[in-house]
């Protein structure tokens, strides 16, 4: 049997990868949410996620010492997120670059508007996973 520590400390990883994951798509959807809806809606996604992964974090920690089975079975449910989370950071440092603070805004804002429409399929994948995301935590957490 596997160290029960070890799958909770790896199951925190992976929580913690996708809190910052959601907080730079939210980061990102903040500067583009004027220019289109599905930006809006991913923000909107990506900031319902983060409480449901800080308390399934806050679960599995507390749950070490007083029911090693319960954080074993929690932390191997969110071992499994593990995919949808690492294609999530893989399509922000693929396809959502940030604009350099060195530019002024005026020509910023240009570059968002001109950069947007090529972001739009990745966005969707995007949701997609995020969506994904979102189900499996409400599953493992309901339980």
């Amino acid at each position: 049997m596997a160290d029960p520590f070890s799958a909770a400390s790896s199951a925190i990883g992976v929580i913690s990868l996708g809190l910052q994951v959601a907080q730079q798509l939210i980061t990102f959807c903040q500067a583009y949410k004027s220019y289109d809806e599905d930006a809006r809606r991913i923000g909107a996604k990506a900031e319902s996620m983060r409480r449901p992964l800080k308390a399934l974090r806050d679960i599995i920690e507390d749950a070490q010492v007083s029911n090693p089975e319960l954080a074993s079975d929690l932390s191997e449910k969110a071992l499994g997120l593990q995919r949808m989370v690492n294609r999530l950071k893989t399509a922000i440092e693929t396809h959502l670059p940030v604009i350099p603070d060195r530019f002024p805004e005026r020509i910023k804002g240009q570059l968002k508007r001109i950069v947007y429409p090529f972001r739009k399929d990745a966005l969707r994948e995007m949701f997609d996973d995020l969506d994904g995301i979102q189900n499996s935590l409400q599953t493992t957490l309901s339980m």
